[in-house]
């Protein structure tokens, strides 16, 4: 996957191992996805969202079919996404299950996939419309 969007560049700086974002020339890109996916002759965006577990505001519902709105709005390569968009959600492993059901239900019929590392997560982008990422917190992340 590359970088699409420069402005991600500026807000996951410091989060990113990966130097090759630093040297990567993109300009910044408003409505553009976050990056783009090489699936075998042809690109896919990629948008990432992170999940609002169960037990976290909004009265515990993710706003799943709002992030699915706002990807409809994209553009891949200055053009609008259509289905050559995939939506990539960070979720936490004890709220797997519940973004399941809700990724399941905010979309008419949707292909989900579940991602447990970053190659199955490039995998998944290809041929799945919303794919959920699991994450483990960190100590830092969540004392």
């Amino acid at each position: 996957m590359r970088l699409s969007d420069g402005n991600e560049r500026v807000r996951y700086g410091r989060s990113v191992l990966d130097d090759e974002v630093e040297r990567c020339p993109t300009p910044s890109g408003e409505g553009e996805v976050d990056c783009l996916a090489d699936c075998g002759g042809g690109v896919r965006g990629v948008e990432f969202k992170s999940y609002m577990g169960r037990s976290e505001g909004r009265g515990g519902r993710a706003d799943l079919g709002g992030m699915w709105s706002e990807l409809s709005r994209k553009r891949v390569l200055g053009n609008p996404c259509g289905s050559r968009c995939s939506l990539a959600i960070a979720v936490f492993e004890e709220d797997l299950t519940y973004a399941l059901e809700e990724a399941e239900s905010a979309v008419a019929r949707p292909r989900v996939g579940v991602a447990r590392t970053v190659g199955e997560l490039a995998q998944k982008v290809c041929s799945h419309d919303i794919v959920l990422l699991v994450v483990r917190p960190t100590k830092d992340c969540c004392s």
